[in-house]
């Protein structure tokens, strides 16, 4: 899935490790393609380290300065970008529809919700898995805060079997579907519309019109088409801010 994703952030480092014939092979097409740079752990192996945090192979960490020092990125530019943004005081689109938050269910054993945060203005993650109940489902960062983007893009994404491995899946992002724009306490129905893995993701509402998202930080989910994503309510979402971290 990871080619396509990133084909549209203007020809980004790439840092990765591990991978059959068919994932490397994959990258190193990509690399030839001019649509990343490839700094695996093979290419910029001294910017990589173990921790003692976690058993291996899940303790391999990067230095991303060390990654770019040793890769340059002397081509790489700023990314164009991918989004529309409201400029400051804009109102939001026609027919916006308040709501409290939303979750999403990628798997039996992970519930993520997002929500609704008036005091920070921003949309709260929470997640529900094998290793967090409801008390502690606040997700933070490395730093400590708790994640909360001012935008949260969800698009519903086929996914098929994946060429590399037949056990995994795979997320289609090149194409057209359903998407759901949480922005500003709101909720902006649409669609996301990309012709080719050379173009952004296009997000439209129900007049064609470009989606205008609010300034900051935007997280995208790409939960499986016909997958569970449900809006919560108030006393749903007011349980989940009670952990807030």
């Amino acid at each position: 899935s990871d080619v396509d994703i990133v084909a549209q952030l203007s020809k980004p480092v790439f840092a990765w490790s591990g991978g059959n014939p068919i994932v490397t092979r994959q990258i190193l097409d990509a690399q030839g393609a001019g649509i990343l740079t490839d700094a695996s752990v093979n290419v910029a192996t001294a910017a990589y380290y173990r921790s003692d945090d976690r058993k291996q192979p899940y303790n391999l960490y990067v230095h991303p300065g060390q990654l770019f020092d040793l890769v340059g990125v002397q081509e790489q530019g700023a990314p164009a970008p991918i989004f529309t943004y409201r400029a400051e005081g804009d109102p939001l689109p026609v027919g916006v529809i308040p709501v409290a938050g939303v979750t999403i269910v990628f798997t039996p054993l992970a519930r993520v919700t997002y929500a609704w945060d008036a005091e920070r203005k921003a949309w709260d993650r929470f997640q529900i898995d094998s290793q967090n109940d409801l008390a502690t489902s606040a997700f933070v960062d490395s730093d400590g805060p708790q994640v909360a983007p001012e935008n949260v893009v969800v698009l519903k994404t086929p996914y098929g079997i994946s060429a590399a491995d037949k056990p995994s899946p795979q997320a289609f992002t090149v194409g057209e579907g359903e998407a759901l724009v949480f922005t500003n306490g709101a909720l902006v129905p649409g669609r996301w519309v990309r012709p080719s893995a050379n173009e952004p993701v296009r997000l439209l509402d129900a007049t064609g019109t470009p989606i205008p998202l609010t300034p900051g930080r935007t997280w995208v989910a790409l939960p499986r088409l016909g997958g569970p994503v449900d809006l919560i309510d108030q006393p749903t979402a007011d349980a989940f801010l009670a952990v807030r971290r």
